[in-house]
């Protein structure tokens, strides 16, 4: 009896510690239907709802390598969507390539969508364009639901290289559009310091392409710095945030009007992680920085907030050391603000991947909450936690019998 007591407590511990939130927010699960099975990033919602995801599309053993992660998001040859308000999952983009050189989205990295044309306008990044060929190739989608089915798979639709020159933009990590200007900005995850960062991509002629001669390195890797990270506006379009694998989050912007942050000065410093890592970063629904983190060295994997007024304060708010073999990007949806204890609609959708590197089968969601609530740890390792030691609380009483 007392094992199984113990076991009963340590499965309280596992629940309530493992996927610990700040007070006044609650963690839950978003569980897949099957197809797609499984999930290999989240990248925007729609003012409709609806959230748009990736899926390596081979159900619900899409193993990983260490090596694919730490190059970008990618892995996933299949676009969903997802209706929060009618929880319906659908089948936005599946690619039509099957064999080593052929061409489609392979492996999306990101998604922008420009609603102001009709109808509206999708900015695909893409770590594998041609297949069977990542390591050399990437570049920008541009598509186009022309028919309205829901879908960019029709014949009637658009969906075309944006960058006609493959093999400059490899492993793009993210990307952003200033819906303004039309400029594209996107991370490249493979460098070394004084290489590119950060690329912005400005159609000059009009032709409806980026050409190789319209892409501007925008921000250089400095000293130290090794693969970029996420990329995000600020409260401003003039105002560019991004990171570094050793968890150096920089301030960007264009001073001098000249079309890059390589001046002087435009290149900042704006606060630092407490562990060398860094994958996404963007802002809640009230102009709060968050920056999702995996230490590669250590394995701590968390989630930061960083709070800018009057300066910036980075702290702690998810930490999944131990619940997942990396934290991956996010979004949040919704419109009141993602604080605590407030009721309302904002959540945060964030992607993982499991401890034995394989893409999981749901999305981890935060929302504020009257009182706090976490949910068990999430994915497999979690389950066999709980079953550990539910297991030696069973065989230690049954040893007493």
């Amino acid at each position: 009896m007392k094992q199984l007591i113990l076991a009963a407590l340590l499965i309280f511990i596992i629940v309530a510690g493992a996927n610990a939130v700040p007070p006044g927010y609650q963690t839950g699960q978003t569980v897949l239907p099957n197809p797609p099975g499984t999930q290999s990033g989240v990248f925007a919602v729609d003012s409709n709802n609806t959230l748009y995801y990736g899926s390596s599309g081979t159900g619900r053993t899409a193993g990983r390598t260490k090596m694919d992660l730490k190059t970008g998001r990618g892995m996933g040859s299949q676009i969903w969507t997802y209706n929060l308000d009618t929880g319906i999952h659908s089948l936005f983009y599946i690619s039509p390539a099957t064999d080593p050189g052929e061409f489609g989205i392979n492996s999306v990295s990101g998604i922008v969508i420009d609603e102001t044309t009709t109808p509206w306008t999708y900015y695909i990044a893409d770590q594998e364009p041609e297949k069977g060929n990542p390591w050399a190739t990437g570049g920008i989608w541009i598509a186009q639901d022309v028919n309205g089915d829901g879908t960019i798979m029709s014949g009637d639709d658009i969906v075309e290289l944006y960058t006609t020159d493959i093999s400059v933009l490899v492993y793009i990590s993210d990307i952003i559009r200033n819906h303004t200007t039309g400029d594209i900005y996107v991370t490249i995850a493979d460098g070394i310091a004084g290489n590119p960062m950060v690329y912005r991509l400005s159609d000059d002629n009009l032709s409806g392409t980026i050409e190789t001669s319209e892409i501007y390195p925008y921000a250089l890797l400095p000293e130290g710095g090794f693969f970029a990270g996420g990329l995000c506006f600020g409260l401003s379009e003039h105002i560019i945030y991004t990171h570094d694998t050793s968890g150096t989050i920089y301030r960007l912007e264009d001073l001098n009007s000249n079309g890059d942050a390589l001046d002087p000065g435009e290149t900042t410093i704006f606060a630092a992680l407490p562990i060398a890592g860094g994958y996404h970063i963007g802002f809640d629904t009230d102009n709060d920085l968050f920056v999702s983190a995996s230490d590669w060295s250590t394995m701590t994997h968390a989630v930061y907030q960083i709070n800018l007024n009057p300066e910036p304060v980075v702290t702690l708010f998810h930490d999944l050391t131990g619940q997942v073999g990396f934290v991956g990007n996010f979004v949040f949806t919704g419109s009141t603000p993602f604080e605590p204890f407030q009721t309302g609609d904002a959540v945060m959708y964030l992607s993982y991947s499991t401890v034995e590197w394989s893409d999981p089968d749901n999305f981890i969601t935060i929302s504020p909450a009257s009182e706090s609530v976490d949910v068990p740890a999430t994915g497999p390792f979690g389950i066999g936690l709980l079953l550990l030691a539910l297991g030696a609380g069973l065989k230690g009483a049954g040893r007493k019998r």
